[in-house]
């Protein structure tokens, strides 16, 4: 009896030590895997790459084009007060939740809500909300690439009216100068550089006013972006769609297969360019605010109480 209980609890020994070794053995190996996936997921170099990565997430179309306008719409610097009420209170906790799950988990917006599936609808509505913001976004990029080639002209096209594709209500803003042009006790614009009878209007003779209520003045400037850059200038609504603008189709192709060669390869091959277009941003936001000291800027962000108490 004591030999075989002594059998027994030998091969009870070896067979937990086979336990354990296949124990160690699967940890090996799924440590390996979990490993292998981050190779290929990529990770940040440090704090200063995930620093950069962040500011440059946060510092993007929205700052530069999106939030002044908004100020100038919403009352100027009264705006600021909701706004920080609303970053306070939401956006930067909403912000540091989604950084904190996210490297917590390592995972996308929709396999991170895995540890609670009741609220994986959160990753589903960020991906169509991030999706449809790069839809739009790129549209205003292949805006700003278009004007980047049209700048190198020696004569910048958006500056006059004597261009093919101008309407018949465009002005030059030169040709508002007053010269004491008054007829019958009324003063009238230059819009030719010259006075101009009471039925005489860009460049039409013996009119009559209900003729001229049709022509809407438009600076030289938005003349381009309507009728050259959009392509829309006699559009009647959006249900006239009209041909393909095929420069502008040549500009948002560009700007998507930008955006493809620097995502292409995740957080290497974004992390190359990180820093230089964080110098790129802080150098435009410099010169913005240059920009901003011409005269009647204050017209932007003075505050207006009045647009508020409206609102």
């Amino acid at each position: 009896m004591k030999s075989f209980l002594k059998k027994f609890k030998k091969k009870e020994d070896s067979t937990d030590v086979n336990r354990t070794t296949t124990k160690r053995l699967s940890t090996a190996q799924l440590a390996h895997r979990l490993s292998m996936i981050e190779n290929e997921r990529g990770n940040w170099t440090g704090k200063f790459d995930f620093f950069l990565s962040c500011l440059g997430y946060a510092v993007g179309l929205g700052n530069v084009w999106r939030f002044p306008y908004l100020c100038y719409k919403n009352g100027g610097a009264v705006f600021f007060i909701p706004y920080i009420c609303m970053l306070i209170f939401l956006g930067i906790p909403i912000f540091l939740l989604e950084l904190t799950i996210g490297q917590f988990t390592s995972r996308g917006p929709l396999n991170c809500w895995e540890m609670a599936p009741l609220f994986k609808g959160i990753g589903v509505g960020m991906l169509l909300v991030s999706g449809s913001v790069a839809i739009y976004y790129n549209v205003i990029i292949a805006w700003a690439m278009f004007y980047m080639v049209a700048s190198f002209k020696s004569v910048l096209p958006w500056t006059s009216c004597n261009n093919p594709w101008n309407s018949v209500g465009c002005y030059d803003k030169s040709w508002l100068t007053p010269d004491n042009c008054t007829s019958a006790g009324y003063t009238h614009f230059l819009l030719n550089g010259t006075c101009m009878g009471n039925n005489t209007l860009y460049g039409y003779t013996n009119v009559t006013m209900a003729t001229l209520a049709n022509i809407k003045p438009v600076s030289a400037a938005e003349d381009y972006m309507k009728c050259h850059v959009l392509g829309n200038c006699y559009s009647e609504g959006i249900g006239d769609l009209g041909p393909i603008n095929w420069k502008m189709a040549l500009c948002l192709l560009g700007a998507w297969v930008l955006i493809f060669l620097c995502l292409c390869r995740g957080i290497k091959s974004s992390g190359r360019i990180k820093v230089r277009l964080i110098v790129i941003r802080c150098i435009e936001i410099c010169i913005i605010f240059c920009k901003i000291m011409l005269p009647f800027f204050g017209e932007y962000i003075l505050p207006s109480f009045d647009f508020q108490k409206k609102g």
